[in-house]
């Protein structure tokens, strides 16, 4: 805490509500903080605050170039960080003509506390941008309160933040009507999927917050997130989700070389009369994609390994025809964010089952 912390969060305040103001909770957290930790934000509260979107973003960029020096911590949710430090970067080069990643830029910054959808499919690119000597810290919360933390970067599971939230812990697989399936943090079992259930101070009541967990350890117990149910894609009973996604394009981009920088996926358009329904991928890499046939079919065998029902459609096309990746422009996913989200607080879901968020986001590409 000896030093300031460079922040990106959304404005707490968007309208008022009989007298009430309503704004997103990135922002309203970064509010409610201590005075000790707000006087050290960078950018402060009044940037954080502007709702004009545009001249916000460069005053983030702006601000903690002036800072660089004394920056030595960072926060926010991952894609939001991550276009922050891109345009940082961008500025950078432009200013002095150096090549920088963010750790050189920011030569005292320890520790990078981020969290989000996907944060594992993020982090080889945030490690990037950073710089290998900067640590990394996943932090899972929510609207509803905190849910989970990384305790130590000797492990990506996250402890359950036990002193805030009462949790219980519905198995996924239970039938609807079973009121004897939830179970204490006791009762968990490894390597199974639960619904979290939330009692907390603010005032929910055993609240189902509507994302599933597997925990990875009992002792401690250690969790990993693998996102809300309706983040996935399911257009012949394959059921796809955001995990599993994010998982097989991570594998397939570590084997051929390369950090993906973001993905969607949605139903493939335009397809003859005789072409069987199928995923449209778009990816935005760091690097550009000479062989797409060749991450077609590493992508492919690390999402049927792990989706035995899309890897028993996809035999002989027997109900899913094979996927189409369309690689868009580097910046293409920062732009959307900017243009169509709540900058620093929405997230992007990434499995869609239809193709209104694609277009939107192609014509940014």
């Amino acid at each position: 805490m000896s030093g300031r912390i460079f922040i990106v969060a959304a404005n707490p305040e968007v309208e008022r509500i009989n007298n009430i103001p309503v704004g997103f909770i990135t922002g309203i957290m970064a509010q409610i903080a201590p005075a000790l930790v707000r006087r050290r934000y960078v950018p402060d509260l009044a940037v954080i605050s502007n709702p004009k979107m545009r001249e916000k973003i460069a005053q983030i960029t702006q601000v903690g170039y002036a800072n660089r020096e004394v920056i030595r911590m960072a926060a926010g949710l991952t894609t939001y960080l991550m276009a922050a430090w891109a345009n940082l970067i961008e500025y950078t080069r432009s200013r002095d003509g150096r090549d920088l990643r963010i750790g050189e830029i920011f030569p005292r910054l320890k520790v990078a506390f981020h969290g989000g959808s996907t944060y594992e499919l993020f982090l080889g690119h945030m490690q990037s941008l950073s710089g290998d000597w900067v640590d990394h810290r996943n932090v899972y919360s929510a609207s509803e309160g905190p849910i989970a933390f990384q305790l130590t970067g000797a492990s990506s599971g996250l402890a359950p933040a036990l002193d805030a939230v009462f949790f219980e812990f519905i198995p996924e697989d239970t039938r609807n009507g079973d009121r004897t399936a939830s179970g204490l943090i006791h009762e968990i079992e490894c390597g199974k999927r639960y619904y979290i259930v939330l009692t907390t101070q603010g005032g929910l009541l055993r609240y189902k917050i509507g994302d599933v967990v597997e925990f990875v350890e009992n002792d401690p117990p250690l969790l990993r997130v693998h996102g809300k149910v309706e983040d996935q894609i399911d257009l012949s009973a394959e059921k796809v989700s955001a995990d599993e996604a994010a998982s097989a394009v991570r594998r397939t981009a570590a084997l051929l070389g390369i950090n993906v920088v973001n993905f969607l996926v949605c139903p493939k358009s335009q397809l003859s009369p005789n072409e069987r329904i199928a995923h449209e991928w778009i990816v935005e890499s760091d690097v550009h994609l000479n062989d797409i046939d060749r991450f077609v079919q590493v992508l492919e065998e690390n999402l049927s390994n792990s989706n035995p029902m899309y890897r028993e459609l996809r035999t002989e096309n027997f109900a899913l025809g094979c996927p189409q990746v369309t690689i868009v422009k580097r910046g293409t996913f920062q732009r959307y964010m900017e243009g169509e989200l709540s900058y620093g607080q929405q997230k992007i879901l990434h499995m869609h089952n239809n193709r209104s968020v694609a277009e939107r986001l192609l014509r940014y590409g």
